[in-house]
C-alpha cells in the first residue's frame, strides 16, 4: 500500500482537468499551470492530507471528477478528486476536513478563471 501522495520530485507543470462526470471523461474545463511556486504550494497542501484514507465511498456515474496531473521530467503523478473529495493513494477517502475543502475551492477557482 502506498503511503505518500507523490512518488517523484521537481514537478514543473500541473494540469487540472474537469471531466463531464466520473463515467464520462469528456473534458469540460482544463487549465495548465507552470508557476513552480503555485505547484509547490499545492504539493505541500496535498501532502498534509492523510494518504491512507479513512473510508470507502461509492459514487453514482454522474459524480463530478477532477484530475490533477503533476508532470515531472520522468513521470506524471495523477490525483483524482471525486465529488469534492480527494481519492487517497490507498484508494479510499478521508472524512471531510478543512484542508481538503479549502484546496478543492482553490482548484475550482482556477478552473473558473479559464
Amino acid at each position: 500500500m502506498k503511503d505518500t501522495w507523490f512518488a517523484n520530485e521537481n514537478y514543473t507543470t500541473l494540469e487540472i482537468i474537469e471531466y463531464a462526470s466520473i463515467s464520462n471523461h469528456k473534458v469540460k474545463r482544463s487549465v495548465k499551470i507552470t508557476d513552480i511556486n503555485l505547484i509547490d504550494d499545492f504539493i505541500s497542501r496535498i501532502g498534509k492530507i492523510n494518504p491512507q484514507g479513512e473510508m470507502y465511498i461509492s459514487f453514482s456515474d454522474s459524480a463530478e471528477e477532477i484530475a490533477l496531473l503533476f508532470h515531472s521530467e520522468d513521470a506524471v503523478q495523477r490525483i483524482e478528486i471525486i465529488q469534492g473529495r480527494f481519492k487517497t493513494p490507498s484508494t479510499s477517502f478521508n472524512i471531510r476536513n478543512e484542508i481538503e475543502q479549502e484546496l478543492y475551492r482553490d482548484i475550482v477557482a482556477l478552473l473558473n478563471k479559464r
